[in-house]
């Protein structure tokens, strides 16, 4: 018997059974499922879309730890360091921000109370944004310190920059 999910983007959630029981197919693809429906049988099934998000990309790995960088730099600049962060989030001791405490102590934990992802492979290419958006909103609304996205534009004119600034110190320009 055709179950009618083939190619739909769907999976088989749960099977009624007939005698009271349901029997999750979840873990099955849909051309197994159709070996254990009977022709002639009634059967109610529960749908769910099956979900097409990529998962992280690299350049957005390599971003974020850009962020991280510059949001640890950011902050120590405008007199922050962990013990304000941990303050914001939990009591914490005086400690200097860096890229690698930013990302464990706030990104991982926005990370897991958001999706409960513990490793930022997991993430899709959305959670990223989003998980972004939600960090870099906390930064800006208790510290006063936002910081863009890196994408390969803004390093681009970033690089012109500080080019164009050593030539003014040079004398070159």
């Amino acid at each position: 018997m055709d179950s009618g999910f083939k190619g739909t983007g769907y999976e088989v959630a749960m099977v009624y059974k007939g005698n009271g029981t349901f029997v999750s197919y979840n873990h099955l693809m849909a051309e197994e499922c159709n070996n254990h429906f009977e022709v002639g049988q009634t059967y109610v099934l529960e749908e769910k879309k099956m979900s097409v998000e990529k998962s992280i990309t690299w350049q957005q790995k390599k971003s974020l730890f850009l962020w991280h960088t510059k949001m640890s730099n950011a902050l120590n600049d405008a007199g922050h360091d962990m013990r304000a962060v941990f303050n914001k989030m939990r009591p914490g001791t005086s400690v200097p921000c860096t890229k690698e405490r930013l990302k464990l102590c706030v990104w991982d934990e926005f990370m897991v109370v958001m999706y409960g992802i513990k490793s930022i492979t997991k993430l899709t290419t959305k959670q990223t944004q989003e998980l972004y958006e939600t960090c870099n909103n906390f930064y800006a609304t208790r510290f006063g310190v936002g910081i863009p996205w890196p994408d390969r534009w803004s390093q681009m004119y970033e690089q012109e920059q500080k080019a164009l600034e050593e030539k003014q110190k040079t004398g070159e320009a």
